[in-house]
């Protein structure tokens, strides 16, 4: 008897590509060595960059603030401190804190230099690819930016050089999708930075990979494939980095790929206008959560510092199709619809149970927000991503699509039958997604939302065999308050904004609280309305918001 375990294992593997398996098992198999001779002098090009994205301040006078968790190393910093999450190593690792602006170039110089002590090659956190690609662009972007004389350069540029053999000797081919994405980003700033034969096969392998990557991560529609808005917001910061390399340092110059980076940056800074809150924040959908990315505010000043351009939309029902966004809006109410796949088939480790759910603004402040994304392990990884977390409908009390472990997904369910309309002033959403199909009666929801000038209707339908329980979920922003609460009627909050939720007498409804979680590591309560009901064969139920 197989176990469950081992059936959603079975799921998630018939999804990889052949090439994954294979570059798994060879991972396993064969570790990566580098070595570099003490009597080589390391060469370099003459190297100029744009200024850059800076980073939010993560280390102040000892301190280091990752995932909203401060740890103190006061002497020594423990690279590989046990009590510490894998994540938060990770961003110790990264030094992305050489990008902010409070920290004098002496300090870094001296983190850097503890780095290369006390971690020996191969060894620990910071030689696995992950944090050598973003390492090494952070510290080519510093050393852009400081004048270090041949003596205290040496070591650092052998250090960054031996980091980029390792590098090049274990790139994530069994992982794919963004993980590769920054292995070649780091290449190519690698065979910019360097000068010799090395240096050029780094620079033509990350062309190479870049040049592919491009082509199958970007969507025809502007979106990043794993279809994750701060994914969207990282990996075009990874575009601009590449743009701002190619055109500011001449010795490669192939203008194929320069058009080919410029093309797709200006698709996906299209794509992240059209999809940005009122506020200017990212839309919470799959793993998103504020301050790990650049902000969009950022994103589009280097992007002007480039010299890009890219298209402004203006209308009032916006369709992203390859990726899953629908946006209907007016002067009042902003609706941001997810009815997309979860991700690539092969690549779902991001996604969460949020097909079919939305984002709400209403006078620009955000009102109905998906829950967040508190931690990438642990105990509430799953929760966050659990249909419940999302404004979407349950059916059976099963999940949308079949989430275990930490970045993995067995069975996983499809949007079908999406489409949109504009018919005067009132804006028209419909689909459906395959997710329950798992289930006894094999029942499919299906979703309508309807705008006007003043309201927002939503109609759940559950069209399958037999009888079944549904949920809908309505999470609402912290700072939503509630004013009055009646039988059927809820009216709340924001500011200066009022609008009342309506719910038919017939269904049954309860008023909670749940915890959102705008960023890594931090939680609050906020308000919660489940609506429930139970049906046979092809039933639905509704809410409406009206804004005052």
């Amino acid at each position: 008897m197989l176990t469950i375990e081992t059936i959603q294992l079975i799921h998630t593997i018939r999804h990889l590509k052949p090439s994954q398996i294979f570059w798994r098992i060879q991972s396993y198999l064969i570790k990566p060595i580098a070595k570099l001779d003490g009597s080589v002098l390391i060469n370099r090009y003459p190297f100029h960059l744009i200024n850059v994205c800076q980073r939010s301040i993560s280390y102040q006078n000892h301190h280091f603030n990752f995932l909203n968790h401060v740890v103190d190393y006061y002497n020594l910093i423990n690279w590989n401190d046990s009590d510490q999450s894998k994540l938060w190593l990770y961003n110790l690792h990264y030094f992305d804190y050489l990008q902010q602006s409070a920290t004098e170039h002496q300090t870094c110089i001296e983190i850097i230099n503890q780095w290369i002590k006390h971690n020996s090659p191969f060894n620990g956190n910071g030689w696995e690819p992950y944090p050598l690609s973003l390492r090494i662009v952070n510290w080519i972007k510093f050393l852009d930016r400081v004048n270090l004389d041949k003596i205290i350069s040496q070591p650092i540029l052998r250090s960054l050089y031996l980091q980029a053999r390792s590098l090049r000797n274990q790139l994530e081919f069994h992982l794919l999708g963004n993980h590769l994405f920054k292995n070649a980003v780091a290449l190519l700033f690698v065979g910019y930075f360097f000068s010799g034969k090395e240096a050029q096969e780094w620079y033509e392998k990350g062309k190479a990979i870049l040049t592919d990557q491009l082509n199958e991560q970007v969507l025809s529609d502007g979106g990043h494939f794993e279809r994750s808005p701060m994914y969207h917001a990282l990996i075009l910061e990874d575009i601009l980095d590449c743009l701002n390399l190619v055109q500011s340092n001449q010795h490669f110059k192939n203008i194929e790929f320069e058009k080919l980076l410029n093309s797709k940056a200006s698709l996906m800074l299209g794509f992240l206008e059209d999809i940005v809150h009122p506020d200017g924040t990212l839309p919470v959908f799959n793993d998103t959560a504020q301050g790990i990315a650049s902000t969009p505010e950022q994103l589009f000043s280097y992007a002007q510092r480039l010299n890009l351009q890219w298209k402004n939309n203006t209308r009032k029902l916006i369709e992203k199709k390859e990726f899953g966004l629908f946006i209907l809006k007016n002067n009042r109410i902003n609706c941001i619809i997810d009815a997309g796949k979860i991700g690539p088939d092969y690549l779902p480790g991001h996604a969460h149970c949020d097909t079919l759910s939305y984002e709400l603004s209403i006078n620009g402040n955000r009102i109905v927000v998906n829950a967040g994304v508190f931690q990438y392990a642990g105990e509430e990884r799953n929760v966050f991503r659990a249909t419940r977390s999302h404004n979407t409908a349950e059916i059976d009390n099963a999940e949308q699509h079949e989430i275990w472990s930490t970045f993995r997904v067995a069975r996983r369910g499809y949007p079908r039958n999406v489409s949109v309309k504009h018919d005067n002033d009132e804006l028209f959403f419909s689909g459906q997604h395959t997710g329950y199909q798992r289930l006894k009666g094999k029942p499919i929801h299906q979703r309508d939302v309807q705008i006007s000038a003043s309201e927002m209707k939503v109609v759940d339908r559950v069209i399958g065999k037999g009888n079944h329980s549904a949920k809908s979920f309505i999470h609402f922003h912290p700072q939503v308050e509630i004013v009055e609460k009646s039988q059927n009627q809820l009216k709340l909050k924001r500011d200066d904004s009022v609008f009342v939720l309506n719910i038919p007498e017939t269904l049954d409804w309860a008023l909670d609280t749940y915890e959102f979680s705008a960023e890594f590591g931090l939680k609050e309560k906020a308000n919660l309305v489940t609506i429930t009901t139970n049906g046979s064969n092809d039933f639905s139920f509704s809410y409406s918001f009206e804004v005052n």
